[in-house]
């Protein structure tokens, strides 16, 4: 088991101009190696799709609906209570 028998001080320096020039350069080649560009388009063609795949379906139902009670009032007058 390891005891702590001391402080030892450590000093360091560094450059800050190398150090920013190497991050920046480690930036540049990652941001060359992927293709983070994002297509908003992308996005929002399939929402439109969606949307009017929903339009659609709602002018279907409205339309069963309707033919629904336009049955029942025939059937009523047909076969009145």
């Amino acid at each position: 088991m390891a005891t702590s028998a001391g402080n030892i001080p450590i000093s360091a320096t560094f450059a800050a101009a190398q150090l920013e020039k190497d991050v920046l350069s480690a930036l540049n080649r990652i941001q060359s190696k992927s293709n983070l560009s994002l297509n908003t388009r992308n996005f929002s063609q399939p929402l439109g799709k969606i949307t009017g795949l929903a339009n659609e379906f709602n002018k279907s139902l409205e339309a069963s609906n309707a033919r629904v009670v336009a049955f029942g009032a025939s059937a009523g007058l047909i076969f009145p209570l």
